[in-house]
C-alpha cells in the first residue's frame, strides 16, 4: 500500500511540476495537495515519514506563496518544518527552501520580526550548501529577501549591503547564463529564469529613499578633503545649518525673473 501511494504522489507531483514550470501555479495546486496528503503518514525502515512529504510540501508551499496564499503557505511551512528540520537539518537545500519560502510568506502577512531570524538563518546554510551556493537564484532570493526584511527593522545599511549584494550577484548570474548559452552550453530553466526575475521583484519593493542631509554634508565635505571640518573651520554641524538654509533661500532666477 505505502508503495502504490508513493508512486501515485510520484505520478501527480511530476504533473504538477511541470505545470511549476509554465507558472500555472493554480493548476498546480490540487495535484500538489493530492501529492503531499498521499505522502503523509508513509514511514520508512525507521518508522520516520519518508523525504518524498518534504519535497512535495516545498512545492505545494511555492504554489502556493505566488498565488498570494501566505497564510496557507505559513501552515503548510510550519509542518514541514517541525517534520523534517531536525533530522536534516541546514545541510538539506529542501529544508533551506522550505525556511525561505515560510520567511518570505511572513514577511506578506507584515510579520518582519517573525520573518528575519528564519531567513538569516536560511541565507547562512544557501551560501554553505554545495547544491547551492552564493550565486544560485534560491540564495539570491533569500538575500533579496533579507534585504527588505532588515530595511523594515530600520537597519538601513545593513540592508544597502545586502541589496548591493543579491543585485549585483543576479546581474552576474544572468550574465554568465547568456555567455554560457552563447558558447553552446545549456540555456537557463525556467525555474531558474523565474528565480532571477524573483530577485529583481523583492528588491523592488523596498521604498526609495532620498539622500539625507548628513549624507550630503559628507560627500561635499569629503570633496573638499575632510570629513570633520571645512577649509574655514566650519564644523559638519554648521555646515549642515548653512546647506540647508541655502535650500530655503529664495533663488536669484525666482527673485530676478520670477521664474
Amino acid at each position: 500500500m505505502c508503495e502504490v501511494a508513493t508512486a501515485d504522489a510520484f505520478v501527480q507531483g511530476n504533473q504538477a511540476l511541470a505545470l511549476l514550470n509554465t507558472g500555472a501555479y493554480q493548476e498546480a495546486e490540487p495535484l500538489l495537495r493530492a501529492a503531499v496528503d498521499r505522502m503523509r503518514g508513509q514511514v520508512d525502515d525507521q518508522g520516520r515519514e519518508i523525504s518524498g512529504l518534504l519535497v512535495w510540501s516545498k512545492r505545494l508551499m511555492e504554489s502556493l506563496v505566488e498565488q498570494g496564499k501566505f497564510a496557507e503557505a505559513e501552515t503548510v511551512g510550519k509542518k514541514t518544518l517541525r517534520t523534517f528540520e531536525e533530522r536534516w537539518g541546514l545541510a538539506d537545500e529542501d529544508v533551506l527552501d522550505v525556511k525561505c519560502l515560510l520567511a518570505e510568506s511572513l514577511w506578506e502577512l507584515k510579520k518582519p520580526r517573525d520573518a528575519a531570524p528564519i531567513a538569516n538563518a536560511a541565507l547562512e546554510g544557501f551560501e554553505s550548501n554545495l547544491k547551492r551556493g552564493p550565486e544560485h537564484h534560491m540564495t539570491l532570493k533569500c538575500r533579496a529577501l533579507c534585504a527588505v526584511l532588515l530595511d523594515k527593522l530600520g537597519r538601513m545599511r545593513e540592508s544597502k549591503d545586502l541589496l548591493q549584494s543579491a543585485r549585483a550577484g543576479a546581474a552576474a548570474a544572468e550574465e554568465r547564463a547568456e555567455t554560457r548559452f552563447a558558447q553552446g552550453g545549456r540555456r537557463q530553466s525556467d525555474s531558474e529564469r523565474r528565480g532571477y526575475l524573483k530577485v529583481e521583484a523583492i528588491l523592488g519593493k523596498l521604498p526609495v529613499r532620498r539622500t539625507s542631509l548628513g549624507d550630503i554634508v559628507r560627500q561635499r565635505m569629503m570633496t573638499k578633503g575632510t570629513t570633520v571640518s571645512t577649509e574655514e573651520g566650519e564644523t559638519e554641524s554648521e555646515y549642515a545649518s548653512t546647506l540647508a538654509a541655502e535650500s530655503r533661500r529664495p533663488s536669484k532666477c525666482s527673485v530676478v525673473s520670477g521664474c
